[in-house]
């Protein structure tokens, strides 16, 4: 199954970059999963976030099955976001997109349009935290549902 992580901006923290990308390294063989930054709106525009939503629906190829993390989301234990993945493999879902917002978050008619409002936290993020940790949650899960030592 591919899965999308899209982003406002590069991840340019060397470190939190590395870290990402040895868990979607891990991941190979079961999901392919890419990181794709889009073009980050820098300006303070009243349309800021929809010109990023914009962008960002623009990379959802048809079909996939959308998720938002956003704070007002629902939060999954690791157990069961494993649960929720494993759904999503067994019903054949094309691919996931997770659609995570800059620093101003997501447009709001963006995240009201997806499959799935997800938080990974009642605190806020900066989009490259988030997605180091949405990559080492997709890491435990899949560790979870082969009943591999990792997850404890």
């Amino acid at each position: 199954m591919k899965i999308l992580l899209l982003l406002p901006a590069p991840l340019k923290d060397r470190g939190l970059q590395a870290l990402a990308e040895s868990y979607v390294a891990r991941l190979r063989g079961r999901f392919s999963v890419e990181i794709v930054s889009v073009r980050q709106e820098k300006s303070e525009s009243p349309r800021a976030l929809e010109i990023e939503a914009e962008r960002l629906r623009a990379q959802v190829p048809k079909g996939f099955f959308r998720v938002a993390l956003d704070a007002t989301g629902r939060q999954h234990t690791s157990e069961d976001f494993a649960r929720w993945l494993d759904t999503r493999v067994r019903e054949s879902t094309r691919g996931i997109a997770f659609l995570i917002g800059s620093a101003n978050g997501l447009d709001r008619a963006l995240v009201q349009e997806v499959d799935l409002v997800l938080s990974l936290s009642k605190m806020t993020l900066p989009h490259q935290m988030a997605v180091t940790l949405l990559t080492e949650q997709l890491y435990r899960a899949d560790a979870i549902l082969r009943g591999a030592p990792y997850h404890r």
